[in-house]
Parts: C-alpha cells; structure tokens; sequence
C-alpha cells in the first residue's frame, strides 16, 4: 500500500510543474491588449451623402433646420377646447362611502393656477404635484 501511495504522490508533485506551465502559457495567451484588439470597432457616424441628390436633400434640410424659428414663449401655448359650461359635480355611492367628483375650470393666465405637468423631469414631479406656470415650467424645470 505504501508503495501504491509513493508512486500516486509522485506522479501528482511530477505533473504538478507541469500542469503550472500550462496555466501561464493560457494567463499570458489571454491579456486586455489581445482581448480589446479583437472586440469589433464602434459603430461609425451617420455615412455622409455619396451622391448629389443625396447631398443636395441633405442641405436642404440642414438649411430648414437651422432657418426655424423657436420662440419659448410659444412652444407651449395649447388654448384647448373652450367650455362655457364646466360641468356640475358628480356623485356616486361605492360600499358605504358617498364620493363627489367635481370639475373644475382652470386657466394657466392665472399667477396662482394648479396646472398638470405632461412631460416634466420625472425626479422633480410626482402624481398630484402643484407647480408654478412660470418661464421655469417653458424650460421643463418646474418649481
């Protein structure tokens, strides 16, 4: 039995050296210079226009883009449906509550009007936020 081990623990401390070379030949095949090199370039930038039509319609609308006329104070001007009428309160009963839903006409022309804000940086509002209709709300910074 003693002898079965000698030669097992032998071969083991032989092959060991061995098997260590290994590992570094793999560690040394396998750096980020080869790996990097090997990956696909970036995607490139848009292709320029080949043709003259293509060049010709790209400068057209890089002309139109550029001659467009932004003016803050009408980019969110929405005057609505007009409503002569705002619709009286409404009730219903659901289990033992009684719930009113009222209605009620508002306009942003007021200093002090409670507005929705439809599209606004979403850390800065939440559900039922209250914010100024000021210059702030044009640049979607709502206070």
């Amino acid at each position: 039995m003693k002898k079965i081990m000698l030669v097992f623990i032998t071969l083991i401390l032989v092959s060991l050296p061995i098997a260590q070379q290994t590992e570094a030949k793999d560690a040394s095949a396998f750096n980020k210079e080869n790996s990097i090199s090997s990956m696909a370039p970036p995607a490139s930038p848009p292709a320029s226009p080949k043709t003259p039509i293509e060049k010709k319609h790209a400068d057209e609308i890089d002309k139109y883009i550029q001659g467009l006329d932004y003016n803050k104070n009408n980019v969110l001007v929405y005057h609505g449906d007009a409503v002569t009428n705002v619709p009286p309160r409404k009730g219903y009963k659901d289990g033992n509550e009684y719930i009113v839903v009222e209605k009620k006409k508002k306009s942003i022309n007021q200093n002090n009007a409670d507005i929705q804000v439809v599209n606004a940086i979403s850390s800065l509002t939440y559900p039922g936020a209250l914010v100024k209709a000021n210059s702030e709300l044009v640049e979607n910074q709502p206070d």
